[in-house]
């Protein structure tokens, strides 16, 4: 009868921390992910748009210091859409980039952005586009990504903080029930 009901016991208290533990655990990485997202965008931003402000010349030219500086892969597009300088790849290996979401954004609205797996590198990538201006045309594009490894990297690392604190609370409660003192059981049923 003692070990029934102690096991009872001890296996609502046990699922009632793995719960918790669990729902508290992917609320935080939610939140995690957001909040470094957030920051790689607003860094992503405020490099695009300074570098937006730079002539297709001059970014061609600069290409490579802005990748260095931002730490960032750093695309020039045409307005055709052709890719005129890449930081990270060989130009005759890409494609068209007119169709690429945070282009056609770029294009629409003046700023895009999009979450993506790159096939180019094969990673999930922030991408955020500016339209380049020169006079009232639109010359082409500047795009800077940042791969999101990073971002995945911090929530693996938080979730393996939260197994071990599982494993301080789970490992003492096996002990507390199997070394429960049986008189003390007897005098809690009084």
């Amino acid at each position: 009868m003692k070990n029934r009901l102690l096991y009872r016991i001890l296996a609502g208290y046990v699922a009632l921390i793995l719960f918790t533990a669990i729902v508290m655990g992917l609320m935080y990485a939610r939140q995690i992910k957001t909040e470094l997202i957030d920051e790689i965008r607003n860094d992503l931003i405020a490099q695009a748009r300074i570098a937006a402000l730079l002539g297709i010349g001059d970014i061609e030219r600069k290409l490579s210091n802005l990748a260095d500086i931002s730490s960032s892969r750093v695309t020039l597009i045409d307005a055709s859409g052709r890719v005129k300088a890449d930081s990270e790849k060989d130009l005759a290996q890409m494609d068209s980039h007119l169709n690429r979401p945070e282009i056609q954004e770029a294009r629409i609205k003046g700023q895009g952005e999009a979450i993506r797996f790159s096939r180019t590198l094969g990673v999930d990538m922030l991408y955020i586009a500016f339209p380049i201006a020169e006079g009232s045309e639109v010359a082409g594009y500047i795009r800077f990504a940042r791969p999101l490894f990073e971002v995945s990297k911090s929530i693996d690392q938080q979730y393996s903080y939260i197994y071990k604190c599982l494993l301080i609370a789970i490992i003492p409660s096996f002990i507390i029930a199997f070394l429960w003192p049986e008189d003390l059981f007897h005098q809690l049923r009084k």
